[in-house]
């Protein structure tokens, strides 16, 4: 590790894809335009309510809980509770995990949720909060060769934008 570079500052490295991409039908693109501004998320659509979604990355879920619109829970997993980064994935219908749980990369975390506008699907959101708050992040930029190559077998334009803020 860098000298100076505390391991709360160490970004994640997703290495899992969320769910099995064969099974998507649509995607939304990282910093595509959406009602409320610039999509800070992936988002994975699907025909069926059984996919499974998978932790992206291994490390501890500090958050989870109900999705405030929607149908599902969101989960937050860190590598290290108190890090500066954070993955988010929502909205995830019957959860298997608790926060304080551990999780291992690939590790089924329930089934896709149902979003307000009655879709199957699930989101994938890197955020990292800094002296200027918190933003999210294209999570392609934080995959292994392998997660992005398995993105961009399906779509080649994931990421509009680097980042988008998340106020």
């Amino acid at each position: 590790m860098a000298a100076g570079c505390r391991p709360r500052d160490t970004p994640p490295i997703l290495s899992v894809p969320p769910i099995a991409l064969d099974r998507v039908t649509a995607m939304t693109a990282f910093g595509d335009d959406i009602l409320v501004g610039k999509n800070p998320s992936l988002d994975y659509f699907v025909d069926a309510d059984d996919v499974a979604v998978h932790a992206v990355m291994s490390g501890v879920v500090t958050g989870a809980g109900p999705v405030e619109s929607g149908s599902g829970h969101y989960i937050v997993v860190q590598k290290f509770r108190g890090s500066s980064w954070s993955v988010w994935q929502a909205p995830v219908m019957y959860p298997t995990v608790a926060e304080g749980d551990r999780v291992v990369a690939g590790q089924v975390l329930g089934t896709v949720g149902v979003s307000m506008a009655d879709d199957l699907v699930t989101t994938l959101t890197v955020l990292g909060s800094g002296d200027d708050g918190a933003e999210a992040y294209c999570p392609l930029s934080f995959g292994t060769e392998s997660f992005a190559s398995e993105h961009t077998a399906v779509t080649a334009t994931l990421c509009l934008a680097e980042k988008v803020s998340s106020d």
